[in-house]
């Protein structure tokens, strides 16, 4: 969707009317889609896991079992048997538009470490793409904010079957997902 919008194709919606799938307009044009899977029904379940948080995580989620540990890469992870090779980076909006904008280098290090690992990242956004377009910050140039979509677009094809975003509506949800990211491990990979 994210890419889609950036480069302003048809929706999903569109390709769906007219080729029944985006896969199936993928197939067609002899491209493999980024992302191959369905979302498992066992994603609507609640996952009763401890959370390992990075010690250097600002502002930590609240899960139901959590504990603080440094991380490598990445802010959550789970621990012990439940450990899936899965992690989350949890950003802000404005931390997102920093990261990707004059801190994607690093963030770049981040994704080679993750996959020298065998691992897997989602960035988890604490916001919609479309609020954060409507309450970007005034006074700033709009072209920051593209510049981070498309360095977001850039690390997406970089790491195709390593990374992936979610952006949800506020601290809340993340906290409800996160949980389930992370014990659905390979199940959601891709």
């Amino acid at each position: 969707h994210i890419e889609l919008q950036k480069e302003k194709l048809p929706t999903i919606d569109i390709y769906r009317k007219h080729f029944d799938s985006y896969k199936n307009a993928c197939i067609q044009a002899k491209v493999k889609p980024l992302f191959t899977k369905r979302l498992s029904e066992k994603f609507f379940k609640t996952f009763d896991v401890n959370v390992f948080v990075d010690t250097r995580e600002q502002k930590p989620l609240s899960f139901k079992k959590s504990e603080m540990v440094k991380l490598d890469f990445g802010d959550y992870t789970l621990s012990g048997d439940d450990f899936t090779n899965t992690f989350v980076d949890r950003k802000s909006a404005t931390d997102f538009i920093g990261t990707f904008g004059s801190g994607f280098d690093r963030f770049r290090r981040e994704m080679n470490r993750c996959v020298d690992t065998d691992s897997y990242m989602y960035i988890v956004v604490e916001k919609s793409i479309k609020k954060i377009y409507k309450d970007y910050f005034p006074g700033k140039k709009i072209t920051t904010l593209n510049w981070a979509f498309s360095n977001l677009v850039k690390l997406q094809h970089e790491f195709p079957r390593n990374c992936q975003f979610v952006f949800t509506e506020n601290r809340e949800q993340s906290e409800l997902i996160i949980p389930k990211l992370l014990a659905l491990g390979k199940e959601l990979w891709e």
